[in-house]
């Protein structure tokens, strides 16, 4: 997903104030001698002028490379990363008011999610298992297009490995927005859950998996949206969780299945779609996920020591339920059986 190696050391602000040059006061129309003997009014507010704006300009950079969003166009992606490790130029990764735009985003994705699931539940004549099965598989083509494109886009990184270009892990960058939208869609989710459970009194299918779920990628999300103190670990964390989110790549299949399942398919559609879900689950989990956390680690000089060892022990976590999950497909396609149901 990630371009190349963009990380980049915090920039330092800092000015003095020089006494004007000839050149500048013959351009002003200032003899030297009359300038240095009896500075004109005029020249005496531009000099002070100058000073504001290179003072102004100083502290901008400063704050820039402690995370403080800019609105400046990005320059070039590598240029721009070599930049910041000089501590130059300010990241590009972040501009003015763009929390509350990420925050838009998670509404977004919220009530796209909500609208879906009642056009689809509508159709389906009120099945649940059938909506939920189609409105995940909706997500699962959304949310693994973007990581595919992601680490088509990945370069090399002298310290995590790889990185996705700033062009996408930027604040409205295709990636960010993507994880915006996916945790606004399982906030949805859970809000449904707690309306049918505790308003309805129903116990929604899978209630407290989906909800357990939600929790943990919502740690990992909003970490990666909002901790973004400095741009290092913003490229790491931004970079691990595109990586990771391939591993929805191979909840398509697994949709698929309960769908074609549910409509009687033949068990000539039924074997392959259930070769197709070992597969790409063996790929984009258990071989993805490992390189992932691989990557993480590698990120943590850069990361701060709460983050490292809370979004670390997630990712562990993760793989070892997802070992659960392909040790269980693996028994079931053994047998002459259905596609299992998991909640990925």
């Amino acid at each position: 997903m990630v371009c190349a190696a963009k990380s980049c050391a915090e920039g330092m602000g800092g000015h003095s104030s020089m006494a004007p040059e000839k050149g500048q006061l013959r351009h002003e129309g200032v003899a030297p001698a009359e300038a240095i003997s009896k500075p004109p009014p005029v020249s005496k507010a531009m000099q002070e002028a100058t000073n504001t704006s290179t003072m102004a300009a100083a502290a901008a950079v400063g704050a820039a490379a402690a995370g403080v969003a800019m609105a400046s166009p990005p320059p070039q992606d590598r240029a721009a990363d070599t930049r910041d490790r000089d501590g130059g130029e300010a990241s590009p990764l972040h501009e003015e008011g763009s929390i509350a735009r990420r925050g838009m985003c998670i509404l977004q994705g919220g009530v796209i999610g909500s609208v879906t699931f009642g056009v689809v539940n509508l159709a389906t004549g009120g099945d649940a298992q059938a909506t939920e099965d189609v409105v995940d598989l909706a997500h699962s083509v959304y949310t693994s297009s973007v990581a595919v494109r992601g680490i088509l886009s990945l370069e090399p990184h002298r310290q995590h490995i790889v990185a996705l270009p700033s062009r996408l892990i930027k604040d409205d960058g295709a990636v960010v927005r993507m994880f915006c939208r996916s945790i606004g869609f399982f906030f949805a989710d859970v809000l449904l859950i707690l309306v049918e459970r505790c308003m309805l009194g129903r116990k929604p299918h899978l209630w407290a998996g989906r909800l357990a779920h939600h929790f943990i990628q919502a740690f990992a999300n909003l970490t990666a949206i909002f901790r973004t103190e400095t741009r290092e670990q913003t490229v790491a964390l931004r970079t691990v969780l595109g990586i990771a989110y391939f591993a929805e790549f191979s909840n398509i299949f697994l949709r698929l299945g309960n769908i074609f399942r549910r409509g009687a398919a033949s068990s000539k559609t039924q074997k392959p779609l259930n070769a197709l879900l070992l597969l790409s689950f063996f790929a984009s989990r258990m071989v993805n996920f490992p390189f992932a956390i691989y990557a993480f680690w590698r990120a943590r000089p850069v990361v701060s020591t709460d983050v490292l060892w809370t979004v670390g022990g997630v990712q562990v976590a993760g793989y070892l339920l997802n070992l659960g999950w392909f040790l269980k497909i693996v028994k079931i396609i053994m047998k002459p059986a259905v596609v299992p149901s998991i909640e990925c």
